[in-house]
């Protein structure tokens, strides 16, 4: 009694779903269906990333150092140097000189390069335009093949459904027969 009991109560828990009930969830649950969703949207980031060669591109560089000791030195010779009155023709022979010291001069002990660069594609042999197209294409074709999956999951689901729907009527048809010959062992058995 029991038994029959929870298989009454299993038969009754089970939902019966329609062809487009199935076909519906075969589309949202087939991994085909869901990779050729992703390659139609990689697809359409490439054909973005294509487009995006007809405008300039802008790169920029920054290097900061500092150094232990100068990275150049100049050394100047310390000397007598002659004083200049005004007068161009006493340069020569001059009577007054200034001292001047030896002197040494560091450079590029800290110091800071940035750079800035941008390029704007003129003339690349068609290969932007050619690289658009491609990726137009692919673009395409994802979407081709994303329908092939589609048609192909439901024509799958249709065919299993049927074969569902055609075991389900040959179940009712053995179960009438099995019917139909315990009446007929009754009948032999009472005769």
């Amino acid at each position: 009694m029991l038994l029959s009991v929870m298989n009454v109560s299993l038969v009754f828990a089970q939902h019966q779903l329609s062809l487009e009930e199935s076909k519906q969830l075969a589309l949202q649950n087939n991994c085909k269906m869901k990779n050729s969703n992703l390659e139609i949207e990689a697809a359409s980031q490439v054909k973005k990333a294509a487009f995006t060669n007809y405008f300039p591109s802008v790169s920029a560089s920054g290097v900061m150092f500092k150094a232990k000791d100068y990275l150049m030195e100049m050394e100047t010779a310390g000397g007598n140097l002659p004083v200049y009155d005004g007068n161009p023709a006493n340069l020569a022979s001059a009577t007054q000189f200034a001292y001047f010291p030896n002197t040494i001069t560091g450079l590029m002990k800290t110091g800071t390069v940035g750079m800035v660069t941008a390029m704007q594609p003129i003339f690349t042999g068609g290969r932007i335009v050619n690289g658009n197209k491609l990726a137009s294409l692919g673009k395409d074709v994802s979407e081709d093949k994303s329908r092939l999956a589609q048609n192909e999951v439901l024509l799958k689901t249709e065919e299993q459904y049927w074969q569902v729907v055609s075991l389900n009527e040959k179940e009712k048809t053995i179960l009438r027969y099995e019917d139909l010959l315990n009446g007929l062992l009754a009948q032999v058995e009472d005769a």
